[in-house]
């Protein structure tokens, strides 16, 4: 009985890690700068898109990013984005070095000197209005344990896309939705004391623009 009913709770998880494995993949084709973006036939991660780079992950390379996220000029308009990116998307490898440099935990929330000797100031440990506090973020599919990237609050600037057949009106993530043939009559269960579970998850996914998003690939 327990195994029977773990399968619908299986088969849910299996969905929405394929979601997030489709999602991951966007980060890593083509040797990890993205897929060929059709308005201007290059690539997502790209130096004339302004955001690519090639540093390991530290607090400073973070305000890097930060200012290449900023600086990025909206196509027609030639104004700044002036957004800030609100996640950061790590390897578990890197995943620590993101809680420490953004200031998660207890205790005191600011960093070493560049001596080791005191504590300095650490600028992304507190959120202001403007300048949310960075969120890390653990990507399961990710191998490699170098590259990051980040992306802004897709809120305020939708960079990455996902819909779904069950919510044609958007703004909301459902579930997969699970169907179970128990009825005794019915089907196969009728016909060979099988009970029948399958879990339907229809959707799409896709990049918007690579204006508010970045990789460091190392």
């Amino acid at each position: 009985i327990t195994r029977i009913q773990a399968i619908p709770r299986l088969l849910t998880l299996a969905s929405l890690r394929t979601r997030s494995a489709a999602f991951a993949g966007l980060f890593t084709q083509n040797a990890g700068v993205g897929p060929t973006l059709a308005d201007d036939n290059t690539a997502l991660f790209h130096a004339n898109h302004g955001n690519l780079a090639a540093a390991a992950f530290s607090a400073s390379e973070w305000a890097t990013a930060r200012k290449r996220i900023w600086s990025q000029l909206v196509p027609g308009t030639g104004k700044k984005l002036g957004l800030w990116p609100t996640y950061g998307l790590f390897p578990i490898d890197l995943y620590d070095a993101a809680l420490e440099a953004f200031g998660y935990g207890s205790g005191d929330v600011g960093k070493p000197n560049t001596a080791g000797t005191a504590q300095t100031v650490n600028p992304y440990a507190d959120a202001r209005p403007g300048d949310p506090r960075p969120i890390p973020i653990a990507v399961p599919d990710w191998n490699d344990g170098n590259d990051w990237a980040y992306l802004v609050d897709p809120r305020l600037h939708p960079v990455l896309c996902m819909a779904y057949a069950n919510a044609p009106q958007g703004n909301e993530h459902p579930l997969p939705e699970i169907f179970e043939v128990r009825a005794e009559t019915a089907g196969l269960m009728f016909t060979n004391d099988t009970l029948p579970v399958k879990v339907r998850d229809w959707w799409a996914y896709g990049v918007a623009t690579y204006i508010g998003i970045g990789k460091n690939n190392l």
